[in-house]
């Protein structure tokens, strides 16, 4: 794992696993829910947070000297007991 937690220090938004899957650096957003929610954790991943995500790896792009082209945006979704591990949840998007 590379970072917890990491947010730019401008502020924006918050990354919670940065780490490194092989040459690929990989973002995860944690989302979970109680349950027998009425709906699933990543559905609560609107337009507006994907923004920020992007904005904040692009940023942690930027200030570690990766390489955008392999750059991963991943979800992890925990309902209750199961998770779910979506792989390219969405595109990244990270150009520097």
């Amino acid at each position: 794992m590379a970072a917890r937690n990491w947010s730019p220090p401008q502020g924006g938004g918050e990354i919670d696993i940065v780490a490194w899957d092989g040459a690929e650096l990989v973002f995860v957003e944690v989302k979970t829910r109680a349950h027998g929610s009425a709906s699933s954790p990543e559905r609560a991943i609107e337009d507006d947070k994907i923004t920020a995500l992007r904005r904040s790896a692009r940023d942690y792009v930027r200030r570690s000297g990766a390489t955008p082209a392999s750059v991963r945006m991943d979800v992890i979704s925990i309902s209750g007991t199961e998770l779910l591990y979506l792989r390219d949840a969405f595109s990244a998007e990270v150009s520097v």
